[in-house]
């Protein structure tokens, strides 16, 4: 009797510990921030989410033309100041302003060609960097003569690029960079974000899960022939992006797609869409086997993302839209947050 109640005894912690053993990690008691404007103001809101899931706004203010995370809890946001283009960078901190850190950039500080650019944030290898880059309307082309020339002759007049110029700020003084620094700008996205900061397309992928199976093929689409990523789950009908019903301005000629999260099927496709100014770097991400791609996703490094399911055929918020983004941490959903234009994560880090 004694042998067959130790034995059931062994049996029950030996099953105990393998449903222990099956269950997912619990997050991570770590508080994340997360800033964007909202659909109906012009104004940056920053939304500190606890371990609990529970989202409790902590800034808000006015306007910034464009911001970024500096470090997991220092947000830089930058303000045109009046019309002589100067540029005013504030920080705050915990969703706290910290006046005594703020830095002014006089419009004299740039070279005279890039003094009349538009101009945004980037943080790149621990440093803080302001780029100016030329409109469309403010690209040089070739000469008159040359453009009048290809008129007459029925042609249209093709613009050189010009470059970006590229100040790091957070150095006395500030240093003038006619060319990217090591990493680059990839695309200037609707987040301003540097590719080394997103998932990075040249690294290998991580292994896709079991559940779906992802490839590359070629499809006709109109007189194009273009790359399309499709997804077949382990049950269900194989998906295809983009196709017919695909908006034209979302169609990416796909030719990368990277698994980017080890816990959920999160993958990112990307290439060449074709849009009204020109070719342009894309990216579509999709989580699981999905007709249409997330609206939003934001990927805060690990297995941390925050993401909006994307709407029918590409179409834009508005703010009677009732849809919510979700932040994922370890493969599940922690909090539920209201919609936010150009949404940002803070970066992991260490919990206070």
């Amino acid at each position: 009797m004694i042998r067959r109640a130790r034995a059931l005894a062994f049996a029950l912690v030996v099953a105990a510990s393998g449903r222990a053993a099956a269950e997912p990690p619990a997050a991570p008691a770590a508080e994340r921030y997360v800033a964007g404007k909202l659909l109906s103001e012009d104004n940056l809101v920053i939304e500190q989410v606890g371990a609990d899931g529970k989202a409790v706004e902590v800034f808000r203010g006015g306007a910034p033309t464009s911001w970024h995370w500096f470090d997991a809890h220092t947000l830089v946001e930058l303000f045109d100041d009046g019309a002589r283009g100067d540029a005013v960078i504030a920080w705050i901190v915990d969703g706290k302003p910290v006046p005594a850190r703020s830095i002014k950039l006089d419009n004299t500080a740039w070279p005279a060609e890039a003094q009349g650019w538009s101009q945004y944030l980037a943080v790149h290898q621990g440093q803080l960097w302001l780029v100016r880059e030329p409109g469309r309307s403010e690209t040089p082309g070739r000469s008159d003569k040359t453009a009048r020339g290809a008129r007459t002759r029925g042609k249209t007049a093709k613009a050189r690029p010009a470059a970006p110029v590229y100040q790091r700020i957070d150095v006395k003084p500030p240093v003038v960079q006619r060319e990217p620094p090591a990493g680059g700008v990839a695309a200037r996205d609707d987040g301003r974000a540097w590719l080394d900061r997103l998932p990075s397309l040249a690294a290998p992928s991580l292994a896709a899960p079991a559940t779906i199976k992802v490839t590359r093929a070629r499809a006709r689409l109109g007189k194009r022939s273009v790359g399309v990523v499709r997804c077949k789950p382990a049950r269900g009908a194989m998906t295809t992006f983009p196709t017919a019903t695909t908006h034209p301005f979302l169609r990416i000629d796909v030719d990368a797609v990277r698994f980017v999260s080890p816990t959920l099927p999160l993958y990112v496709a990307s290439g060449i869409a074709a849009r009204p100014d020109g070719p342009a770097f894309d990216t579509a991400a999709f989580l699981g086997c999905t007709k249409e791609p997330l609206h939003t996703l934001v990927w805060a490094g690990g297995d941390v993302f925050l993401t909006i399911a994307g709407a029918p055929g590409g179409a834009g918020f508005s703010p009677g839209d009732h849809r919510t983004m979700q932040l994922w941490v370890d493969g599940r959903t922690v909090a539920d947050l209201g919609v936010l234009l150009g949404p940002q994560l803070s970066p992991a880090g260490p919990a206070r």
